[in-house]
């Protein structure tokens, strides 16, 4: 792994523990209250454990990683779980701020009231008040959102296909294209699929509309070309009586990736504008084509 990586790697890690470490400051008041010592120390140790557990898993994955292939199944779900607990603990960082924010003004305020208007006992003053549980409790109530929301997406949401329904109309359309139907899907993505069922859900909802026209509008795979041969056979089962027509998305061409050589970028990518042909999608880069139905014709393209 080159230098700069590595700085990158080591700064995001130092940031997370700073985060941990202040979060950890909530989980202390909210555990403070319970009767059994040992069950606040197992939540305590438990939760140094988990956090420490998923930055050493990523960061031992990203350093193993062979940046000139797709990065493995287990890793992207240890990615994934590590946003997972990230971004609940930033939400749950922005509350508590506010809270300490207010509690350093109120402090300012009465320590400064004190200097113009001193109390009988000073000594007795508390000018910085303690952090209200209550406040902690909500940020975790507010924070568990995401983090729900981030595991479901994870293990349940990504096979949760919808099939949304349009009617659209041009004024130059011939009147024998009126009911014309046609099926678009889009970002596949297949080198995150780790499901055969999850994938042939999709796909029979897609055959189930029986459209007159396909299209698949772009990102066949992650970044790399054999991230979708495990899926073509699934895949090449798109048919529509009026052919099935595909386009190259931003993610087609490679450019997220580290290439050895530019002549292995190319390579990748003729092997991917292959396997639309093996998918049996013409796939269109820069041009137009006609469609015919009852001698009426109009006209699709890809700009």
């Amino acid at each position: 792994m080159k230098t700069f990586p590595i700085t990158i790697l080591l700064l995001t890690i130092v940031l997370v523990l700073l985060i941990d470490v202040y979060v950890y400051q909530a989980v202390k008041i909210l555990t403070t209250r319970l009767r059994s010592q040992r069950t606040r120390k197992i939540i305590r140790v438990s939760y140094w454990l988990l956090s420490l557990g998923v930055i050493v898993s990523v960061s031992i994955g990203f350093g193993a990683m062979d940046k000139s292939r797709a990065p493995s199944i287990i890793l992207m779900r240890l990615l994934g779980f590590f946003f997972a607990m990230l971004i609940p603990k930033l939400i749950f960082c922005i509350i508590l701020l506010a809270e300490d924010a207010f509690r350093l003004l109120k402090g300012i305020g009465r320590y400064l009231y004190h200097k113009v208007s001193p109390p009988a006992d000073p000594e007795g003053v508390i000018y910085f008040s303690g952090r209200r549980k209550f406040v902690s409790q909500m940020a975790m109530g507010v924070a568990s959102l995401p983090f729900l929301g981030i595991i479901h997406g994870l293990f349940i949401g990504k096979y949760k296909y919808t099939v949304h329904r349009e009617t659209i109309s041009f004024p130059d359309l011939p009147e024998a294209f009126d009911g014309f139907t046609i099926t678009q899907i889009s970002d596949i993505h297949s080198g995150s699929f780790d499901s055969l069922e999850g994938v042939m859900k999709g796909v029979n909802m897609t055959n189930a509309n029986k459209s007159d026209l396909f299209v698949f509008t772009g990102d066949l795979v992650n970044n790399f070309e054999y991230e979708v041969i495990p899926w073509l056979d699934q895949f090449k089962t798109f048919k529509a009586p009026y052919g099935q027509y595909s386009i190259l998305g931003n993610h087609d061409y490679g450019d997220y990736s580290h290439w050895p050589s530019e002549e292995k970028k190319e390579e990748n990518h003729q092997r991917l504008i292959a396997h639309h042909t093996t998918l049996g999608y013409t796939l269109m880069r820069n041009e137009h084509t006609y469609l015919e139905k009852k001698r009426a014709t109009h006209c699709i393209d890809r700009r």
